[in-house]
């Protein structure tokens, strides 16, 4: 069947059909925020029993990265800092 010999009844079937397929996607769209909203609400549910175990765990988890970086970074900091004129001999005199 050629596309020029369409009857008026399948022109009009596909162009409803087609503006079915937009009015889906538009409300996909609309709705992906609820969605996404809905997923967080399920799985924070999921956790729900888990997180008195996996709070203190990605508190630990993000901290010690942090305490790394302030020991290394102090460290730097003491050591470029650090007087050369300590290491001079020092004479002690007793008596």
């Amino acid at each position: 069947m050629d596309n020029e010999h369409i009857s008026i009844a399948q022109e009009n079937a596909l162009a409803a059909a087609q503006d079915n397929h937009a009015k889906k996607v538009f409300a996909n769209a609309l709705y992906a925020p609820l969605r996404l909203l809905s997923l967080t609400t399920n799985l924070a549910s999921y956790f729900r029993p888990f997180a008195a175990q996996i709070i203190p765990a990605l508190i630990c988890i993000a901290l010690i990265p942090l305490a790394l970086l302030l020991s290394f970074f102090s460290g730097f900091v003491v050591w470029k800092n650090v007087a050369v004129n300590w290491e001079s001999p020092l004479n002690l005199q007793f008596g």
